[in-house]
């Protein structure tokens, strides 16, 4: 049976929203997995990125089921950067939404990403040699795929009317 439960919190503009790594009753909050990743996450450059562009998270959301871990956080404008992970399978992902960012700046913050998960010299992404697919819900926006060669390692990104709005960086070994 799987049991997800949610935490939510909301923080005032003054402070920041620590997302909890344990709570009564929250199906596998207290596993390690559980713990870390926020931690994980924080200390990286897509949280760094998103709070130097939105200030600080007003909210955060952690849930953890049967080695499933993900965390995420509300910040302004309806910005998200959300991160997954999967011990058990060694899968891990990293997802930004916003309302828009340069290709120069998507691409830096993309091989920053690399670096900092797959230290010390990523996962082997090819950047000159990217894939395009065109999205079939919304004709205005197209996705640019960077593969590596390491753990299935990809970096995603999701363009909507000539604008960055998606990061992804994933991978499962």
């Amino acid at each position: 049976m799987l049991i997800l439960l949610p935490l939510i919190v909301f923080a005032s503009d003054a402070e920041q929203a620590a997302c909890p790594t344990a709570a009564p009753g929250a199906t596998g909050a207290g596993k390690p997995e559980a713990q870390s990743l926020p931690q994980r996450l924080e200390a990286g450059p897509f949280y760094r990125e998103m709070v130097r562009r939105f200030g600080k998270p007003l909210s955060c959301k952690l849930a953890s089921s049967d080695g499933n871990v993900s965390v995420t956080y509300g910040f302004r404008g309806d910005a998200v950067l959300t991160g997954r992970t999967n011990e058990p399978i060694e899968s891990s992902e990293q997802k930004i939404e916003l309302p828009r960012m340069a290709r120069t700046k998507a691409i830096a913050l993309l091989k920053a990403g690399e670096k900092d998960s797959y230290a010390p010299d990523g996962c082997g992404i090819d950047w000159e040699q990217p894939e395009e697919e065109a999205d079939t819900r919304d004709p205005a926006s197209r996705d640019v795929i960077y593969r590596g060669d390491t753990c299935n390692c990809q970096a995603r990104l999701k363009y909507r009317k000539g604008w960055v709005v998606s990061l992804i960086l994933k991978s499962a070994c």
